[in-house]
């Protein structure tokens, strides 16, 4: 058996303390916004010395609060990877938002936008896609 990643070393490392944290949750009857989803939060808002930490529960959710906190409405234009996961165009269409599929090449990198999308409410995000080009 080839084994790609050693789960069992890191069992061995985490195994006790993943086990002592699943039981004081269970203990709790709280599954979800428990005390440990408030300390990670606090924790996480001291690491990056932020006055708030928030947890969630999905790609689908950060995608669609960011987009949110960043103002974006209905009717506006996002520009986005048609071949990155499901859940940030899930969440551009959950708030009605218009995706702009913007194709990459296979270093990630993205392809020039064809002149029918091209506007001036997306040339600053052309402009640094187009800078970033090695």
């Amino acid at each position: 058996m080839i084994v790609l990643n050693n789960f069992r070393c890191k069992w061995q490392a985490i195994g006790i303390d993943a086990l002592s944290t699943a039981d004081e949750v269970g203990a709790g009857a709280w599954c979800i916004l428990d005390q440990e989803v408030r300390k990670f939060e606090e924790c996480l808002a001291r690491y990056w010395s932020s006055g708030h930490g928030m947890s969630v529960a999905s790609g689908l959710d950060t995608s669609e609060i960011s987009l949110r906190v960043l103002g974006c409405k209905t009717g506006d234009r996002v520009p986005t990877s048609p071949t990155s996961a499901f859940a940030p165009l899930m969440a551009i269409l959950r708030i009605g938002v218009i995706p702009m599929l913007i194709d990459c090449d296979e270093y990630g990198r993205s392809l020039p936008i064809h002149p029918f999308l091209f506007n001036d409410e997306i040339s600053a995000v052309v402009d640094c896609c187009n800078s970033w080009r090695p």
